[in-house]
């Protein structure tokens, strides 16, 4: 048996613009969770962050959010545990990523109504060892992340048995079927047909596992879907349908192959589902949020920490705005491919509101680093007061 788990990531930053939101909404979300309820034999892994249902809620979604808890009482995904504002795990300190997952599992469980622990995503999948111990201690069942750290390490991909660090499994996503479905096209610029993708997967994978049985994990930005890729608002629904019509296929839930295959302790290298194999050689694990040659990225950084070394925890204010200040988004677009300083900045003002409330005497250093990036971006930096 071939057996195929895909997981849908959701979510947008904290401070994501109005008309955006409502775009993303119509476009995406809506669509998806209204195919979900209608298919009877559907089975999503699905990662909403928190940051993303509290912005649903703070705009009225409300029906939304109960076609999402619907689907979660009716058995249609398998909701994971991830960072409330999608910081990279590996990147901030332990104490605050312990704190971002809690934060995450009390927010979703006051919005949805419940929170069950199998699966964990780490935003942007970005893993290293030493976020091993926080996942286990808030006793999920399994983390994921990219195979090409892996696959250069080892020089292979498993697809017979599962990974597993400090007794932990971790699944690794297939970089290239997940890329297929989301970049890849045909001649002038048309894109696949759900169809002719099962068909490829396939053959490929029957090549690949030689008889055996075995599995891929897909996984991909639920946004692709509807808002990055117009013509793809179907596309879930004819790839179910396509992969309901292989006998020897079969869509389940990732927390599902746990029972299907073994675990083996085996080495699972630093990396996120953005870490090309250029970067895994340079040591560079996660380049689109600390990159060792990205200026922007450097002073940036230091603006966050200054922020950490500031804050006052019992400043319930300042504590709030430090949870949202550690989200990913302002590095990645500060990154290769990505740049754009104006919305990177928008995390800025919070920074500097903890560091002038908690501990003024380190706005002359921000002041510093403010004028740094400035520098480096060619930007002003707006909104501070």
């Amino acid at each position: 048996m071939k057996y195929i788990g895909m997981l849908l990531h959701a979510y947008q930053p904290s401070w994501q613009f109005k008309e955006t939101l409502k775009k993303i909404v119509e476009e995406c979300y809506f669509p998806i969770f209204n195919f979900l309820l209608k298919e009877e034999k559907a089975c999503f892994t699905v990662n909403i962050n928190y940051a993303l249902l509290e912005l649903l809620e703070s705009h009225g979604y409300k029906e939304l959010l109960t076609k999402i808890e619907r689907c979660i009482d009716q058995g249609k995904i398998d909701l994971t545990g991830s960072g409330a504002y999608h910081p990279i795990l590996p990147l901030i300190p332990q104490k605050e990523a312990e704190r971002q997952i809690l934060l995450n599992e009390k927010g979703v469980e006051r919005i949805l109504g419940k929170f069950l622990r199998n699966g964990f995503f780490p935003p942007e999948m970005a893993f290293e060892k030493k976020i091993v111990k926080i996942i286990k201690r808030n006793d999920y069942r399994w983390t994921i992340t990219e195979d090409v750290p892996f696959g250069l390490k080892h020089g292979y991909v498993p697809f017979d048995f599962i990974p597993a660090v400090e007794g932990l499994p971790v699944f690794l996503r297939s970089s290239l079927w997940s890329k297929k479905i989301a970049l890849e096209q045909g001649p002038g610029g048309r894109r696949f047909a759900a169809a002719e993708i099962v068909e490829w997967l396939n053959y490929d994978l029957g090549r690949w596992f030689g008889g055996k049985d075995g599995y891929l994990i897909i996984a991909m930005d639920m946004e692709t879907f509807g808002h990055h890729i117009r013509e793809y608002n179907h596309f879930l629904k004819e790839f179910l349908e396509a992969v309901e019509k292989k006998r020897e296929m079969r869509m389940v839930f990732i927390s599902e192959l746990l029972q299907h295959f073994p675990i083996r302790e085996i080495e699972v290298p630093a990396g996120s589902w953005s870490t090309e194999p250029n970067d895994i050689w340079q040591s560079n694990p996660y380049p689109l949020w600390k990159c060792k040659w990205n200026e922007a990225h450097k002073f940036l950084w230091k603006l966050v920490n200054l922020a950490l070394e500031s804050l006052k925890e019992e400043n319930e204010e300042t504590r709030a705005l430090m949870d949202r200040g550690l989200n990913s988004c302002q590095f990645w677009w500060l990154a290769r491919g990505n740049w754009n300083p104006p919305i990177a900045f928008q995390t800025i003002p919070m920074l500097v509101r903890i560091i002038s409330q908690d501990k003024p005497e380190n706005l002359e250093e921000a002041r510093k680093i403010l004028a740094a990036l400035e520098k480096i971006t060619n930007t002003k930096i707006s909104g501070l007061k």
